[in-house]
């Protein structure tokens, strides 16, 4: 009965583990189970959340970031830079540790600062680390999330948006890899998230699209109309000018309406969208604000009131647009740093080259509208509103040249007050030199902060005046008043005459103006011909410069005679200008502008704020800075105290070997100067040697070239030979006096070397005012392994690039500052 109990039994249970069939296994099941054996350990509750905060803290973190690498501009690029870097962050915590490395990687390649650079370093350490410890997801998480920091603050490396793709590729295996090893439940979230984003951007897209329909030709018509009347602005054409704003500002209000309205919204959180967007909209809104502010100037302020007119300009009417143009100074100033922050965006062309339009106009119009801001603000003090101005008039010629240009023959004294100018004095030169005190005048330098005149000095005046006082002082200038212009720079020579000429016993000045015979020539063209009965003698525009060049010496051989004759045209011009009307503003510049650029007229103030906007608008003939790049310019000084150097001509030839990557500078200057002088024929004024005992016709020079280079050798006509070297306004000046047979040439050559900044080459030529501009001719040569790409020169000079040796030259014969800029290729 047991047995057969137990026999019942065995026969109606399942057969023994060992004879049971296996169960059956899905491969996904399979591949889980893998996954599930590659981990060390189950990730718990506290490490989730754990896991969660560090993706939190990246993504808050790069929220912060002031920048638009990776993710584009636009209102909820913040939100998008939190999500992005919170999302990569989480996925490290799932991904292959391989990808973790290569997100630390690119973040160390690409940090250009101490501190992402170190905050890259920890995430690869942080990597590193966990091969030695078991696997947990929250160093994955740590380790992305702190080697993605430094992707939103990397610079753009060389356009087109390297850094973004850069970035982009950076975290793509992680994403990738995260996506891979996930479960089946977080891929679905993945997949929903996915096309719930999807949706979302097609339906901003298309929200945008519709913005874009009604607001693009609007912003459009706005842009020009705008650039329109900012046209006729500068015309003068104040009426038309008026109307072409107006109707910008009503276009680009309709384009703002359309581009900002609610329904368009949802188009900010899409990312190639929203830039687009946002982009439109900022255009539109800062159109619109400098539009309605440049209407309102031209219709409040009455530009026939600002004229000079009778003798005088009316103070009170300069005054009364003050205002107005601040205004429209800060509106300008802030719609061009807002353009300014759209420019490299990722645009389609078509919206891209209208924002860059825009804003190139604004680069132009903003640096203006500062200007005759602060001209507006400053013009009363300088036309003696608040009190009497004096200022001195130096009447230079470039027949005896002298480094800011020539000999300084007669002196002239305007006072200005309450908006009058008045001719108050004249006088020769040689009566000058002769009043009491010759033998004790000399120049000063003061401490920084020690009084000098109305204004203390500082140190870049105290820096002008030692150099002057160091480099001429054995010149004499305060015996030979004649010669203070020895110095290129304006702002020095004012500096000195402010000193010497309350030592004749001239009463304090408040600033300097130089004019030459081109000078006089715009000046006269202004106030049309001048008379001078007592001469038999009419001049004008067209006959003045040559006259006081050459024909005067010929007419009129005595000195006296020809030293009252320049006081005399200096003073009639000066007098005609300042009693009689001038044209408007825009015909003023037209006719001033290329005697400015060119140094044949200048001004200076005694006042620092008075001088900086002299310097703004490039009327002070000041001896341009180096800037960390190459500079180059030749000045002569005439020995022989005759007017010979209206003869006088140079060939200025500058071949340079420059290293892009280091800076490493090559350089030789070969100066070939000319004497077209006749050795018989003119008097002794013009070709005599002033009892040196030379023969006729020569011509006896102090040739200096200043240069940041440093000198290796120097030769002339082939002959070894030694230069005088010293230090003046930042730049090293070799100099040596060269004596030129009449009919005759001398050949100067400087071997120079030294580092400049590395990156682009950069010379700035800085010609000397002469009666014939130098011929410049310049060579280019990249260093192995580079190829000069382009060459872009801001003046009169021509520019070549030779694609087949990667050199590239300019040629020319510039009578202004030129700046000349050199690209570089690897080739």
């Amino acid at each position: 009965m047991h047995e057969a109990a137990n026999h019942d039994v065995s026969s109606t249970t399942d057969p023994p583990p060992q004879l049971r069939p296996a169960p059956r296994v899905r491969p996904r099941d399979e591949a889980a189970r893998r996954r599930s054996r590659g981990r060390r350990r189950r990730t718990d509750a506290q490490e989730r959340v754990a896991i969660y905060v560090v993706a939190a803290a990246a993504g808050l973190a790069a929220a912060l970031a002031a920048t638009t690498m990776v993710v584009p501009n636009g209102p909820l690029a913040a939100l998008w830079r939190f999500a992005l870097a919170g999302g990569v962050a989480l996925a490290g915590s799932r991904a292959r540790r391989w990808t973790w490395l290569v997100v630390g990687g690119v973040g160390v390649l690409v940090s250009t600062e101490v501190v992402w650079l170190a905050v890259a370093g920890a995430g690869v350490g942080v990597a590193f680390a966990s091969i030695f410890v078991p696997r947990r997801r929250i160093l994955g998480a740590i380790s992305v999330g702190l080697s993605v920091q430094p992707l939103f603050h990397v610079p753009d490396l060389g356009g087109d948006h390297l850094a973004t793709w850069a970035a982009l590729a950076a975290v793509a295996p992680v994403l990738g890899s995260a996506y891979l090893v996930s479960p089946r439940r977080v891929r679905r979230r993945v997949h929903r998230a996915v096309l719930a984003v999807v949706a979302a951007a097609a339906v901003g897209a298309v929200l945008a699209g519709a913005a874009a329909l009604f607001g693009y030709g609007a912003a459009n018509r706005g842009a020009d109309a705008a650039f329109a009347g900012m046209s006729k602005v500068r015309d003068g054409d104040t009426a038309a000018a008026s109307g072409e704003l107006r109707e910008a500002t009503d276009a680009f209000t309709q384009a703002e309406g359309a581009f900002a309205a609610p329904w368009t919204w949802p188009a900010a959180a899409v990312p190639g969208v929203a830039q687009h967007l946002d982009a439109l909209a900022t255009m539109s809104r800062e159109g619109r604000a400098v539009s309605a502010s440049a209407a309102a100037v031209t219709e409040q302020v009455d530009y026939d009131a600002l004229r000079y007119q009778d003798g005088r300009i009316d103070v009170a009417a300069v005054q009364a647009v003050q205002d107005p143009l601040a205004g429209a100074s800060s509106t300008f100033a802030a719609a061009q740093a807002a353009m300014a922050d759209q420019r490299g965006a990722l645009l389609l062309p078509a919206v891209g080259g209208a924002v860059d339009r825009f804003a190139d106009e604004l680069d132009t119009a903003a640096p203006q509208a500062s200007t005759a801001s602060a001209a507006a603000e400053l013009a009363p003090g300088l036309l003696g509103a608040d009190g009497p101005r004096r200022y001195a008039v130096l009447l230079t010629t470039p027949a005896e040249l002298r480094g800011l240009g020539g000999f300084v023959g007669s002196w002239l004294i305007l006072e200005a007050d309450g908006g009058e100018v008045r001719l108050v004095d004249s006088f020769r030169t040689a009566d000058l030199n002769e009043r009491p005190g010759r033998d004790e005048r000399a120049v000063r330098v003061p401490e920084v902060g020690d009084p000098n005149g109305d204004d203390p000095l500082d140190a870049a005046e105290q820096a002008r005046l030692a150099d002057y006082a160091n480099r001429y002082g054995r010149f004499q200038v305060g015996r030979y008043l004649q010669d203070v212009a020895v110095s290129p720079d304006l702002p020095s020579v004012g500096g000195v005459v402010e000193q010497l000429l309350p030592q004749t016993g001239e009463a304090p000045i408040d600033g300097v103006i130089v004019a030459d015979p081109a000078g006089v020539a715009a000046l006269l063209e202004l106030t049309g011909p001048i008379e001078l009965p007592d001469l038999g003698m009419r001049l004008d525009a067209d006959n003045v410069e040559d006259f006081l060049l050459r024909q005067q010496y010929e007419q009129f051989p005595d000195r006296d005679a020809r030293e009252d004759l320049l006081e005399a045209v200096g003073r009639a011009t000066f007098d005609a200008l300042v009693s009689g009307s001038l044209p408007s503003p825009r015909q003023l510049g037209e006719v001033v502008a290329p005697a400015v650029a060119g140094g044949h007229l200048g001004m200076w103030s005694t006042h620092p704020d008075e001088a900086a906007l002299l310097a703004e608008l490039g009327a002070d003939a000041a001896f341009p800075s180096a800037a960390g790049g190459d500079l180059l310019s030749v000045r002569t000084q005439n020995k022989g105290n005759n007017k010979i150097d209206v003869f006088a001509r140079r060939d200025v030839a500058h071949r340079v070997r420059f290293d892009p990557e280091t800076g490493a500078t090559d350089a030789t200057v070969r100066v070939t100067l000319h004497n077209d002088a006749p050795s018989e024929g003119l008097s002794d004024a013009v070709i005599g040697s002033n009892d040196q005992g030379l023969p006729p016709g020569t011509n006896v020079s102090f040739v200096s070239v200043y240069t940041p280079l440093g000198l290796r050798g120097a030769r002339i006509d082939g002959l070894e030979t030694g230069l005088e070297f010293q230090r003046e306004l930042g730049v090293s000046v070799y100099s040596l006096f060269v004596t030129i047979p009449p009919g005759g040439s001398v050949e100067l050559v400087l071997d120079l070397h030294g580092d400049l900044e590395p990156g682009d080459y950069r010379l700035v030529l800085a010609p000397q005012p002469t009666v014939t501009p130098d011929e410049y001719d310049l060579t280019l040569e990249p260093s192995s392994g580079w190829l000069v790409d382009t060459l872009l020169a801001d003046g009169d000079i021509t520019t070549r690039t030779d694609t087949s040796t990667g050199r590239a030259s300019a040629s020319g014969d510039p009578d202004e500052v030129v700046r000349l800029t050199a690209e570089f290729v690897e080739g």
